[in-house]
């Protein structure tokens, strides 16, 4: 197996955060709820306990109580007329601190779940760490890992079927006889490792998924919870995809899952095992086909990306029944409602991590249930100032550029939804950069950067034609080269600079930019400051004079252009570049000729004598 990848859940986190503040309350049934009126509440997180009692998400506040009396409900705090989840945010973060002190390769892939490549990890664990056997699952397929179990032991519940390690005969020796066996026995142990310091440094339980890659580490995390460890060995992969339904398969939650159900008329993803490569590329497409030909096995190669910060920053808000946005007037309110949240948060996240979003996206949902999105790039987002803290109120230029975007996004809400009433709006940005000069407004850092970078290429550039000199061979020179490099005897006629231009004297101070054939005039001539050269030219002369540089840059520029890296292109490439510059002639033979009329540019500058 190439590569181990954990998958870190934390049981009911938004429950979990709350019983924090409030420790009386563990081991109680417990849920949290958006809202104060007990009747419009929904429910966003349930305790174990509470499942017990048959509460669910589904319910309502009244409904939850009802079905569970002696139930505690808390509160998400309110801002701006909508919940606020920061102090969960907050709680995500001190996870995601607590698993770096084992890795930096981490991606969080929400405010309650990370993803680990172990695979660098394992090297450094014991085959003998400690582990909690009854909290240590494996994923078991009774057909291709008869000796790994107990048969004495009957499996209790539905497939896909898993023990405890403490259930399986030889316990965590029984890794031993699994191919990927080792590096499986040392993933469990870094996994309670993980745990462990998480619930020491934060106080929150949590599951962890172990498997060879992202998907079945996913899923294999949520067959045993709250507080468990669960691998999947390579034996019992093709088993986990049997009877896993398709809707649970990561990906295929909306709509590319109901398709697959429809079409081919699957329960568990493992049935899409009977369809072959080029039927689901004709029925889906190529990248798409053979996505789902690799995942029906269990095979998954994505790679986990290292990302411990968000991707996007984004709040929305409902608007249910009768609250559903008819007005023009309520769509400016919430969307600068919005918007002030969106900046306050970004302007939290500027201050911690240094960074600033450049994208910006609406998205809207109609009564008709039909939703849209419009991405934007307002240059707005680069003038949000960092800030330290959270504060009730937002300060004054916050406030302005919140005005700002919701004017900005005032007029995507309209043209997607018409006269519409509208359920649901969200804002949301990304694609970060890191706020440095090069990137925000520093131009004589980024000139400096990019002269740097010509300079640089330009030597690679020397080099390599240096090297391609040695090799070439010295009777295939190429007869355009010869003219180009050959020194020409002094003409008999006098450069029009050199009416105004003399040589200069050894004791005559020059840049190091500047030709050396420059000098100063007499004070009593107007001059100007060549850029240039750094020299003191005439007033009268300066045209004449920029244009002598123009003309040695350009001199430049076509030389490179005629230097090719072998005779043989190098004559190509000037017999296509000289077309416009020769004049075929016929010689006695009836054989054409080509003269290159192209001599040198400082000849357009000269005068004959």
């Amino acid at each position: 197996m190439d590569r181990i990848v954990l998958l870190i859940d934390m049981d009911c986190f938004y429950v979990q955060v709350e019983q924090k503040f409030r420790p009386e309350t563990i081991g109680c049934p417990c849920a949290v709820i958006q809202y104060t009126s007990l009747s419009a509440a929904s429910i966003i997180a349930v305790s174990y306990e509470a499942r017990a009692k048959g509460v669910s998400r589904s319910l309502n506040g009244d409904a939850a109580k009802k079905q569970c009396p002696d139930i505690i409900l808390f509160q998400v705090p309110t801002k701006r007329g909508k919940a606020d989840l920061t102090k969960y945010r907050e709680a995500g973060v001190e996870v995601i601190k607590s698993i770096s002190k084992f890795t930096s390769k981490i991606e969080r892939a929400s405010i309650d779940e990370a993803y680990i490549d172990a695979t660098d990890l394992l090297d450094d664990i014991a085959n003998d760490g400690e582990i909690c056997l009854e909290k240590s699952i494996l994923v078991i397929d009774p057909d291709t890992m008869k000796v790994a179990h107990n048969e004495s032991k009957r499996f209790s519940s539905s497939p896909p079927y898993s023990l405890p390690l403490s259930e399986i005969e030889g316990e965590i020796k029984a890794f031993d006889d699994l191919c990927d066996g080792i590096k499986l026995k040392r993933a469990l142990c870094l996994a309670q490792r993980i745990k462990d310091q998480i619930l020491l440094d934060t106080g929150f339980r949590c599951s962890v998924g172990v498997a060879a890659n992202r998907m079945l580490a996913k899923m294999s995390c949520s067959l045993n919870k709250p507080d468990k460890i669960t691998a999947v060995p390579l034996e019992a992969a093709q088993h986990l995809m049997n009877f896993t339904k398709v809707k649970k398969v990561p990906g295929l939650g909306g709509k590319l899952g109901n398709d697959l159900i429809q079409r081919y008329g699957l329960e568990f993803i493992g049935g899409l095992t009977d369809k072959s490569l080029s039927r689901l590329i004709e029925d889906y497409g190529d990248k798409t086909g053979n996505w789902l030909y690799e995942l029906c096995r269990g095979r998954d190669y994505q790679a986990v990306s290292v990302r411990t910060l968000v991707k996007s920053i984004a709040c929305s808000k409902n608007f249910i029944g009768k609250a559903a946005l008819k007005t023009d007037e309520e769509i400016r309110h919430w969307l600068t409602s919005l918007a002030g949240e969106l900046v306050e948060r970004i302007a939290l996240d500027r201050a911690n991590h240094n960074r600033i979003p450049s994208a910006l996206s609406i998205g809207v949902r109609t009564e008709q249930k039909d939703f849209r999105s419009r991405s934007l790039q307002p240059s707005i987002l680069s003038s949000i100032s960092p800030r330290i803290q959270e504060s009730e109120e937002i300060d004054a230029a916050e406030l302005t550029i919140a005005k700002k975007i919701a004017d900005i996004t005032f007029g995507a809400v309209k043209s997607l939804t018409g006269p519409n009433p509208i359920n649901n709006i969200s804002l949301a940005v990304g694609k970060f950069k890191s706020f440095n000069g090069s990137s925000y407004g520093d131009v004589k850092k980024l000139f400096s950067e990019q002269q740097a970078k010509q300079q640089k290429e330009q030597e690679k550039s020397e080099t390599r034609e240096e090297k391609q000199e040695e090799n070439r061979p010295a009777r295939r020179e190429s007869f355009f080269r010869k003219f180009i490099e050959k020194e020409e005897e002094p003409p008999k006629r006098e450069s029009f600079f050199h009416r105004y231009i003399e040589p200069v004297e050894e004791n005559v101070p020059s840049t190091s930019k500047s030709p050396n054939f420059f000098i100063q005039h007499d004070s009593t001539v107007d001059t100007i400051l060549c850029e240039e050269c750094g020299l003191q030219i005439p007033v009268h002369i300066m045209p004449e004079h920029s244009d002598f540089h123009l003309a040695r840059k350009l001199q430049a520029e076509w030389t490179r252009e005629m230097k090719g890296p072998t005779p043989q292109s190098q004559s190509i490439s000037i017999s296509k570049k000289s077309v416009r510059g020769t004049k075929k002639t016929r010689g006695r033979g009836g054989k054409s000729k080509t003269e290159i009329r192209n001599p040198k540019i400082d000849a357009f500058f000269v005068k004959k004598n």
